[in-house]
């Protein structure tokens, strides 16, 4: 029977008594009696022969053997066919996926790991995914199973390198300039000056003034008497000649090198609310793997390229 050019049984399978389409199954439950085995697989069998297969495919999703333990998953499977996990990352709507991580596979405990993404701007959303490689050659990171979104929102200035990140969020201001390269030349008997612009200079100058005092986001309550430690911590890390990520509540983003001696302090009416100003001048590009790899802020070259 045809209707609108569609016919009622036009599918191959839909006759069968397995339904056709699933939706995602978050939950199963087995009681009530006595199970050897466990097996779910997306391959779809025309015939069975009652036995389960041993080995795992990239169609098994669960195969629990019940030998002391519920475990269904594939772990040993895995560790032995992967030599590392990608980590990549993407703004939502983006086309490419960049790598920030990369965790070599020894041993199954080598799957059990956690990785802190500091280089998020404030109002963006991403989309992470996790990617098996082999020798190399990536696997699949399509499925929903291994992609999530994370929506990046915060209050204040926060200074980042690899591992640690300061927030002042207390007196914040955050002035900037763009600057190129230019001179202003007043040759003898010509009324009107000549601009000369030399070299390819163009980049980002911040004044930066916070209140840097130890927050507790889940209290949300101010540490003031560990104020003064926190405030000399901060001038350590803002006097250690290293390359850091400046970021701002409402979206900008640099890679920034500190570049005011000294860094300044100034009282506001409390014996710990207390300022930091300093100069940053912009000195790499913040979403290049490039310019993040050769400066320490990823460890990983995946995505590094190098025909420039």
């Amino acid at each position: 029977m045809i209707i609108l050019g569609k016919t009622a049984c036009g599918d191959s399978d839909s006759m069968m008594a397995t339904a056709t389409n699933v939706e995602d199954i978050n939950m199963i439950q087995l009681s009530s009696g006595v199970f050897d085995e466990f097996f779910v697989t997306t391959r779809v069998y025309t015939t069975w022969d009652g036995s389960i297969p041993e080995e795992w495919d990239f169609d098994t999703k669960i195969h629990a053997l019940f030998q002391e333990s519920l475990f269904g998953g594939n772990v040993e499977f895995t560790a032995e066919s992967v030599s590392s996990i990608l980590v990549k990352k993407r703004r939502v709507g983006d086309l490419h996926w960049k790598t920030f991580f990369e965790i070599p596979i020894h041993s199954n405990e080598d799957f059990n790991f956690m990785r802190n993404d500091f280089y998020n701007r404030s109002g963006e959303e991403y989309q992470y995914s996790i990617v098996p490689t082999l020798n190399g050659v990536e696997g699949r990171y399509s499925s929903n199973h291994n992609t999530s979104r994370v929506h990046s929102k915060f209050d204040g200035i926060v200074l980042v390198e690899k591992d640690v990140a300061y927030r002042a969020i207390l007196d914040v201001r955050l002035s900037e300039r763009r600057n190129f390269a230019v001179s202003v030349l007043e040759p003898k008997g010509r009324k009107k000056s000549i601009a000369v612009y030399n070299g390819d200079a163009n980049y980002r100058e911040y004044g930066v003034e916070g209140t840097f005092i130890p927050f507790d986001d889940g209290t949300g309550d101010f540490d003031l008497e560990h104020s003064r430690a926190y405030r000399e911590e901060v001038d350590d890390f803002l006097t250690n000649r290293r390359p850091k990520i400046l970021k701002y509540a409402d979206g900008r983003m640099a890679m920034v090198c500190i570049v005011d001696s000294p860094v300044s302090h100034s009282s506001h009416n409390h014996i710990s609310n207390v300022s930091t100003s300093f100069t940053a001048v912009e000195t790499g590009d913040c979403e290049s793997v490039n310019d993040l790899y050769d400066n320490n802020f990823i460890d990983t070259d995946h995505d590094v390229d190098r025909s420039i």
